[in-house]
């Protein structure tokens, strides 16, 4: 039943996942359709993303592409000009190359520094929020948490993980994590080491992409049939036995955190897990 429960939950929160998504669609102007250049000043930058404010006063994020062509620094309060590219995200431009047309002030060695743009005070919210999710999902480590359920055994399961990488490519990343899962006659600890592999028919920067994995894993498991028809509960750490598998895994992962992933370990259970969490 407990199991029954949280598949139900997982589906729900898979369609709590979607329907904002579809909900958020907002209609796209002229100018969203095709490529477009537009000049102004920069308000912030980072490397994945810059914030430009048009000569018009509107604000606009762009994200760069693979190979985009632009300086390899661009400081704030520089004037460029920025030809880009309409992406799924009618908030978001993809950049194709940015020119630097009037270089940020430069500092005279003994004048007093100016005083730094007030980017929280200019940059609307909105677009403070989406700059920063992308920053989130683009940067070299992070960590978050995960819970689901376990079929043959059934169990309830909930872990944390950690994410390294870009390794080698820029849509591959290591992603260790551990899981501590129990049901009624199987209690385990798994640790798995698992690779991931973004697929590239998404962005990288995208509103959601698409993922696939695998790796190695090592489980502790416990299965007291005699406690389970006692009702006694608890874990008894005197009659684990170790175990090693294969995971292979897939799933969604979406700009704001929020991971669905299904996974399967060959030569050892649970073997098939369907599990939901939330990267920081």
């Amino acid at each position: 039943m407990r199991t029954r429960a949280l598949l139900i939950l997982w589906g729900t929160l898979a369609i709590a996942c979607t329907v904002p998504l579809a909900m958020g669609q907002v209609t796209a102007s002229p100018s969203q359709l095709g490529d477009e250049t537009v000049t102004g000043t920069v308000v912030s930058s980072s490397p994945t993303t810059v914030v430009v404010r048009s000569e018009s006063g509107t604000y606009q994020l762009y994200v760069f592409d693979r190979f985009p062509v632009k300086p390899a620094a661009i400081s704030v309060g520089s004037t460029v000009r920025v030809s880009s590219r309409a992406s799924d995200d009618p908030r978001v431009r993809v950049a194709n190359s940015i020119t630097v047309t009037t270089p940020a002030p430069a500092v005279t060695p003994g004048e007093p520094k100016p005083a730094a743009p007030p980017q929280e005070e200019v940059i609307p919210p909105s677009i403070r929020d989406l700059e920063g999710d992308i920053k989130r999902n683009t940067r070299k480590y992070g960590a978050g948490f995960r819970a689901g359920a376990g079929l043959d055994p059934e169990v309830l399961l909930i872990g944390v993980h950690a994410r390294l990488g870009p390794i080698l490519t820029q849509n591959a990343a290591f992603r260790p994590n551990v899981e501590f899962a129990f049901g009624e006659v199987t209690k385990l600890f798994a640790i798995n080491l698992e690779g991931v592999y973004n697929l590239p028919i998404t962005p990288r920067t995208g509103r959601w992409t698409s993922y696939v994995g695998l790796g190695p894993s090592f489980i502790f498991k416990s299965q007291n049939f005699e406690r389970a028809a006692s009702g006694e509960g608890g874990v008894d750490f005197s009659d684990f036995s170790f175990d090693a598998g294969l995971n292979v895994l897939g799933g969604v992962a979406f700009r704001n955190g929020l991971f669905l992933e299904m996974k399967t370990t060959v030569w050892a259970s649970p073997h098939l897990r369907l599990i939901f969490g939330f990267s920081f």
